[in-house]
């Protein structure tokens, strides 16, 4: 096929694979979410007519429709480099691996180098996906799907977009400052991963440790919510339930699990839960309010929510006092919502 016939089929083509691409993506991305594998994200692109007919020239191809095996691109970016095997099992069972023309790229630097170490799969549809209605026009397309983490990602954007070019002329100290780079970015991703599965095992630790009564954990975000979803399981985690809640429990002098659970012995639960809109975040702030409002203050409080719902807030009136209590809201510019209306947290 010469160069005229090849950019005529490409443009002839070009939308079916533009169409399949976007099938790919939104096919593997729902794979991916339904198997809870926490991805940055599924990038797509078909070959542009120059790097068609780049590759084709360079690698001497005869039949370049069936011997390009990458016109589509499909790239997962993985937080951790644990999840990146994740993937490739995902891939294997979803597609039909060309084992043959699939590389581990870390494999390809042995073991004294660092550089680019993506994970290439080449793929077509299985017999039973390709047989699918949405699928059965493209049944004997090759794909590419490259799977590496965030940080693989900036070094290959980094060293393929302004290193890989010049690798001919670099001088020796900026190649070696790339080598040592790429060196600990490897060491980053086998620490994310030792990290977030110290996390896991310290969240597991928690949670058995709570449902046994020993309470005496420091409180985190991890270890609060171990301590609801065991004692308090009709209380949501709610999306904005950060970091701002433990400094709020610590500066009120709550360090630890057990100071939590003395502080609420006692105290009716029933009705801090219902002016709490049914979060923890909600629950936590109606309990240090309802125990010392003056406390909570002047002490946590840090300008992090300026309205309080109306029934909470005659709660408030209740236990304190109308007068101290539209005092402390007055002083905190703190407006009164209707009782149909959210925290503004």
């Amino acid at each position: 096929m010469n160069n005229e016939s090849l950019k005529s089929w490409y443009e002839e083509n070009k939308k079916d694979y533009n169409g399949f691409k976007n099938l790919l993506q939104s096919t593997l991305g729902t794979i991916i979410s339904q198997q809870n594998v926490d991805i940055l994200n599924i990038e797509g692109r078909v070959k542009t007519l120059e790097s068609l007919l780049g590759k084709v020239k360079r690698k001497g191809y005869s039949d370049p429709k069936n011997q390009v095996t990458d016109m589509i691109g499909l790239r997962v970016i993985t937080y951790l480099e644990s999840d990146v095997s994740k993937i490739a099992k995902i891939l294997s069972s979803t597609f039909e691996i060309q084992s043959d023309q699939s590389v581990d790229k870390s494999e390809e630097l042995g073991e004294d180098k660092f550089g680019y170490r993506s994970v290439h799969f080449i793929c077509k549809l299985d017999k039973d996906r390709a047989n699918l209605q949405e699928f059965k026009n493209y049944k004997d397309i090759y794909f590419e799907v490259q799977i590496r983490t965030i940080l693989q990602h900036s070094w290959a954007e980094i060293e393929h977009d302004r290193g890989y070019k010049f690798s001919l002329t670099l001088p020796k100290e900026l190649k070696r400052r790339f080598a040592l780079v790429a060196g600990l970015l490897e060491v980053a991703d086998r620490e994310f991963d030792q990290i977030v599965e110290s996390l896991n095992d310290y969240e597991a630790k928690s949670s058995k440790s709570i449902n046994k009564g020993d309470l005496d954990f420091e409180i985190t975000l991890k270890s609060l919510k171990t301590y609801f979803e065991e004692k308090h399981k009709n209380l949501s985690v709610e999306k904005n339930f950060k970091s701002e809640v433990v400094e709020e429990l610590r500066d009120y002098g709550i360090k630890t699990i057990k100071d939590l659970d003395l502080l609420l012995s006692g105290k009716d639960i029933a009705q801090i839960e219902k002016n709490s809109l049914g979060t923890i975040l909600g629950f936590l702030r109606q309990l240090l309010l309802e125990d010392d409002i003056e406390k909570y203050f002047e002490k946590s409080w840090n300008s992090n929510w300026q309205g309080i719902d109306r029934n909470s807030l005659n709660r408030l009136r209740e236990l304190h006092g109308a007068k101290k209590v539209s005092d402390i809201i007055r002083t905190y510019r703190i407006d009164e919502l209707d009782n149909d209306e959210y925290y503004d947290l």
